[in-house]
C-alpha cells in the first residue's frame, strides 16, 4: 500500500473525518479547561495534554475493539442488541489513519491551549491598564 497523506478513504493519513477529530479535540480541551479548578493538576500543561491524549487513545481503542469484535450487547434477558453507534464509528481504518486521527485530536487540543493562553495574556494586560498607579 502506498502512503497517502490526504485522501478520501480510510487508508490515508488524514481524511475528511480528520475534521471531526479536530473538533473532538477542541471539545476535549474545552471540557478539561472547565474542570481545571476542580482538578488542580490540569493547570499543568503537561498533565492537561497527557489526559487529553489518554481520552483520545481510549476512543481509538474503542474503535479498534468495535472493528474486531462484533458489536452487540447481551442483556440480562438474553436478547442481543446491536450497538449502532459503535458500528458507525468502526469503519475499516488503516493503522496510519488511526495515527492521523490521534494527531488531528491533538491539533484541536493544542489550538485551544494556545487560544486560552492568548486570552490569559490579553486579560492580564487589560487588568494592568485598569490598575491606577
Amino acid at each position: 500500500m502506498d502512503f497517502v497523506f490526504f485522501g478520501i478513504n480510510d487508508q490515508a493519513f488524514f481524511d475528511f473525518t480528520s475534521i471531526t477529530h479536530i473538533v473532538s479535540g477542541i471539545c476535549i480541551a474545552l471540557v478539561l479547561l472547565l474542570l481545571r479548578y476542580e482538578f488542580k493538576w490540569f493547570l499543568i500543561k503537561k498533565n492537561f495534554i497527557i489526559v487529553s491524549l489518554v481520552v483520545t487513545l481510549l476512543w481509538e481503542l474503542l474503535e479498534i475493539f468495535g472493528r474486531f469484535v462484533y458489536p452487540m450487547v447481551i442483556t440480562l434477558t438474553g436478547k442481543i442488541y446491536l450497538m449502532p453507534l459503535i458500528i458507525f464509528f468502526t469503519a475499516d481504518e488503516s493503522n496510519i489513519n488511526i495515527l492521523g486521527d490521534v494527531i488531528s485530536n491533538l491539533v484541536g487540543i493544542i489550538l485551544i491551549l494556545y487560544l486560552f493562553r492568548v486570552y490569559l495574556v490579553v486579560k492580564e494586560k487589560r487588568e494592568d491598564k485598569d490598575i491606577p498607579e
